[in-house]
């Protein structure tokens, strides 16, 4: 792999890579040039499209079905802000101005539970989600999943929905606030602090 020397930042660098990688997995993101415009985006809904296709088509919760519909919903770089998250993000912090200065994980979860009519955390915080609902020993599609970041005893987390194996090592999760998006990625099965079902939620 050629970097292009008109790549100058990471957060440039970042783009080309993912569209480097789209490309070599049979989707066109356009040039490969560092910037995320429409053909790039489109890329990378085709590619989650295509992902969602092939994965286990097990019955998923009213709110697994809802966050589905905002795979491939990116921040906006710079001053401006996507309206949908920044929406979000000030239904819990009235005072935000941009869609990059918080995490906003929880509030993505929290807001997909409410959409459906089920109550979440009330909280921005991942791990308030190990709280919530019951603990499960064996996820299913559409579970909520907490992580820990930074250290396992700490209060910084992640939090999205247990989207299936990725090998011996990983899993998927689907979630808000991944590399700035919606999206599906892979996380260490060693940063799972625990899964959690609505209570009382025994089928799919």
């Amino acid at each position: 792999m050629k970097i292009p020397k008109t790549i100058d930042t990471r957060a440039e660098l970042a783009v080309y890579l993912q569209q480097y990688a789209l490309r070599e997995h049979g989707f066109d993101p356009g040039p490969l040039d560092g910037i995320e415009g429409v053909r790039t985006r489109a890329a990378l809904a085709d590619a989650c499209q295509q992902h969602l296709d092939a994965a286990d088509l097990t019955k998923v919760p009213a709110y697994a079905e809802r966050a589905q519909e905002y795979l491939g919903l990116s921040e906006v770089p710079g001053a401006e802000s996507n309206r949908t998250i920044l929406g979000w993000i000030r239904s819990f912090f009235s005072w935000a101005k941009d869609d990059g200065e918080l995490a906003w994980c929880a509030i993505f979860i929290n807001t997909m539970l409410a959409t459906s009519g089920i109550r979440g955390t009330g909280s921005a915080a991942a791990r308030s989600f190990l709280q919530w609902g019951e603990p499960v020993e064996k996820p299913r599609k559409g579970d909520i999943v907490v992580f820990w970041r930074g250290s396992r005893q700490g209060w910084q987390g992640h939090v999205g929905l247990y989207w299936g194996e990725a090998g011996s090592e990983h899993i998927y999760c689907m979630g808000g606030n991944q590399a700035n998006r919606v999206s599906i990625a892979k996380y260490p099965r060693s940063r799972v602090l625990g899964y959690r079902r609505e209570a009382g939620n025994d089928t799919q």
